[in-house]
């Protein structure tokens, strides 16, 4: 403020001799003298402006550190979250299906509601460890569905323990992965030979090397399938060893290719549950089988716009053969081999994006477990069409319309599970 003041004073003093050099002749003085009063009146005037200015800007900084000291003060008062809660996710989808299914044996059509609801959490320790679980309703403990009918009197459903893992990726090991528990599936695969639900039990580990934009891997898990009963049968296990590569080929396009060897131990004892409704036939006494898969994903120009925007594209080609099919029976000898192939446009990713989906299946009776098949296309001895459409609402739902068109490649006993059509419509929210 002095210095602001003392700027003042030098004009003043410059203005006032400047006005006695001049020495104006007297008809004009009183002018000048009336002229020189206005201006050291707006000086005046600006000089007290200048001070209230100084006090408003003296009582904000008060004010500021007035609650400056508040906020600290509450923030001493707020409870202290628990350190287990640092590095916890917690995520799930909830799904509404309407589903019709009709019979082509005289099953008769199957019109159902259906929802499914999934949640869980995983902690993260620090970047080797990490522990997940997860609850999932469903109609039953069956591995291949988590869906629950709406029904039975609006009775309480069930809620299943659906995932329980711990993960290691060691520092000392880069590109090793290693898992053990009930875990998502740790394998490149596709429907024909697992279900999506389908989350094995056991152990597995994954190891992936190289630089740039190739990287093979190699995996291998032991799970445990079925527990044999004490001095009858053998416990069910499988051992499964992967091998491939993942090749970032452009920005824009990523081919993925594996080749897996399942064994499956003591399957008598899985054979007492692969029943017809299943598809394998009742002589098949092992599984030990080889699976090519191929995943490419690129973009292609859009032929319905002229903006440079592409559209995603994903084909797949699934093989499978059992190498260890003994089955004697002229009606199922040979039918150890399957296939899928399937091609996506479009993606679902943000509000107002479309993608559609079509899918063929060919799966004969004993080139691989039945159980543990896509349980929407339905079991081993099947071959058919799926089609479905899938439309974003919002980024974190999507609408989605499906239809399988599905027939025995040789007509079972039981046909119970021989539907020509299933149509389907669903409603997904992710959280």
């Amino acid at each position: 403020m002095a210095r602001t003041q003392f700027h003042l004073l030098v004009v003043i003093l410059f203005l006032v001799s400047g006005v006695s050099l001049a020495a104006p002749p007297a008809a004009s003085k009183d002018d000048d003298l009336q002229k020189l009063r206005k201006q050291m009146a707006k000086m005046a005037k600006r000089l007290a402006e200048l001070e209230k200015d100084k006090k408003a800007a003296t009582l904000s900084a008060e004010q500021k550190n007035l609650i400056k000291e508040m906020i600290q003060d509450s923030a001493k008062n707020q409870p202290v979250m628990p350190n287990w809660l640092d590095g916890l996710t917690f995520s799930g989808d909830f799904r509404l299906r309407m589903q019709n299914d009709v019979a082509n044996k005289g099953g008769g059509d199957r019109n159902r509601a259906r929802f499914r609801l999934r949640f869980g959490f995983t902690k993260k320790f620090n970047d080797e460890w990490l522990v997940g679980f997860r609850l999932a309703s469903g109609d039953s403990d069956i591995a291949t569905s988590t869906n629950q009918t709406m029904g039975g009197a609006f009775s309480k459903k069930s809620i299943w323990l659906d995932l329980a893992y711990a993960k290691y990726t060691p520092k000392a090991a880069p590109g090793l992965v290693l898992v053990a528990g009930k875990m998502k599936n740790p394998l490149v695969t596709s429907g024909l030979v697992w279900d999506s639900d389908v989350n094995p039990e056991g152990i597995a580990g994954i190891y992936s090397w190289g630089s740039g934009n190739f990287k093979p891997y190699v995996a291998a898990g032991w799970f445990f399938g079925f527990e044999g009963k004490p001095g009858k049968a053998h416990d069910v296990t499988l051992l499964a060893i992967q091998g491939g590569f993942v090749w970032q080929i452009s920005k824009t396009a990523k081919w993925t290719s594996a080749v897996t060897w399942y064994d499956w131990e003591d399957v008598g004892t899985l054979n007492t549950v692969n029943t017809t409704k299943y598809g394998n036939s009742s002589g098949v006494m092992a599984f030990q089988t080889i699976n090519f898969t191929n995943k490419l994903a690129f973009a292609m120009p859009n032929p319905f716009s002229t903006s440079r925007k592409r559209i995603p594209v994903g084909l797949t080609l699934d093989l499978i053969r059992n190498c260890a099919d003994e089955e004697t029976a002229s009606r199922w000898k040979g039918n150890d081999f399957g296939m899928y192939a399937g091609i996506k446009v479009g993606q679902n990713k943000k509000k107002g994006d479309l993608s559609a989906n079509y899918g063929y299946f060919y799966i004969e009776a004993n080139a691989t477990p039945g159980y543990f098949l896509d349980s929407s296309f339905g079991c081993a001895n099947s071959q058919g069409h799926v089609f479905s459409v899938t439309y974003s609402v919002f980024a974190a739902m999507t609408v989605r319309g499906q239809v399988y068109l599905t027939q025995p490649i040789i007509t079972p006993g039981d046909s119970s599970k021989d539907n020509d059509i299933s149509a389907r419509m669903e409603l997904l929210w992710k959280f």
